[in-house]
């Protein structure tokens, strides 16, 4: 087992992605699997799930570098909408992780091999990437025009706007998280197949990344939204919509956007250096949490969009140095004494610990 989501529609309903690439859906008050088909490839794992706002649609992340977007409230079986030669592309792909590592990220062998190029033939219900998928998050403030986020190996981030059929490339980089005093390089970094953006999530109009460098990275939605839309708007005046349309086709849509701005805040101090597993936020973006491999469960108080002045060094929720944690969770709640957070962590030794603060 991969990982596990709950739908944001109807609590009691879990998405699994397991490691075989197979989905399911799981109906935890009837402790029942629910019948859907999902197509799957058992060489294309499954890194990540994320649904939308109101539970219509599923998007799943590979190892094979597709991301595909699911229809759950689809009349027919196959839960995948209209994809053309879904079962060639799935039996074509390979998976760009190796097959034969581990559970863990940490632990996966270094062997790569590219997809084939039979994932050209791209509709708006799935998204193929150059690289194994580990991270998605998905941003709806603009009504029926979602941003869904992918990252991960070589530390890639791309943005893929179903509406538009389009997917574009971000930069990142280190310099966010450079003392003033310190010399910033003009040039991005090397990025290696040993680098990974291993977790993302995203509220309001804030986007939060963590990588297995140990940095954090906190992202401005409404900036890559401009940058996006500035691109779109300049490349309109170049060609007209005959041209752009074969030019889209015959490069697989993939665009390159300058949006230096778009990293508001960047930090790897919080987890002594080490690989940072997961980071969530709660819904109004005003804490960050994250858990890494130096068995620190870290809390973060942010404002607009930033880690509050006075509060930088950030707040140890649990330093446990024999444990490592992959996962963490964070709810903003009250009740009658006020407010408070509550703050879930699993480790590799499947053990499960709830905070509150």
């Amino acid at each position: 087992m991969r990982v596990i989501r709950q739908s944001p529609k109807d609590n009691d309903v879990l998405a699994v992605g397991l490691d075989n690439g197979e989905i399911k859906l799981w109906d935890i008050s009837s402790n029942k699997e629910k019948e859907t088909d999902f197509k799957y490839d058992k060489l294309s794992r499954v890194f990540d799930l994320i649904f939308s706002r109101d539970g219509r649609y599923l998007f799943s992340g590979h190892g094979n570098g597709l991301v595909k977007q699911w229809n759950l409230e689809s009349d027919n079986n196959d839960a995948l909408i209209n994809i053309n030669n879904q079962e060639n592309i799935e039996s074509e792909s390979n998976d760009i992780t190796n097959n034969n590592s581990t559970n863990n990220i940490r632990n996966e062998e270094d062997s790569e091999s590219e997809s084939n190029d039979a994932t050209n033939n791209i509709t708006d219900k799935y998204r193929k990437v150059n690289f194994a998928v580990y991270a998605l998050a998905i941003n709806e403030s603009i009504p029926n025009n979602p941003l869904v986020v992918i990252a991960g190996r070589y530390n890639k981030i791309e943005v893929w706007q179903p509406k538009k059929k389009r997917i574009y490339s971000l930069p990142y980089n280190y310099n966010k998280s450079r003392k003033s005093t310190e010399q910033t390089d003009t040039f991005e970094p090397v990025m290696g197949q040993q680098h990974y953006i291993t977790s993302l999530t995203n509220f309001k109009d804030v986007l939060a990344s963590a990588d297995n460098q140990g940095y954090i990275t906190l992202w401005d939605i409404n900036k890559i939204r401009n940058c996006i839309d500035a691109f779109i708007d300049e490349e309109s005046t170049e060609k007209d919509e005959k041209q752009d349309e074969k030019q889209d086709k015959n490069n697989n849509n993939d665009k390159s956007v300058f949006c230096n701005e778009a990293i508001t805040e960047q930090w790897h101090d919080g987890h002594n250096k080490q690989p940072v597993r997961s980071v969530a936020l709660t819904k109004n973006a005003s804490y960050l949490a994250s858990a890494g491999d130096d068995g620190k469960v870290m809390l973060w108080s942010l404002s607009e969009g930033k880690r509050k002045e006075k509060e930088k060094e950030g707040e140890t929720v649990l330093d446990l140095p024999d444990t490592k944690f992959n996962t963490v969770d964070i709810k903003a709640l009250n009740d009658k004494n006020g407010d408070y957070i509550l703050i879930t962590s699993g480790d590799d030794d499947y053990q499960v610990r709830i905070k509150r603060k």
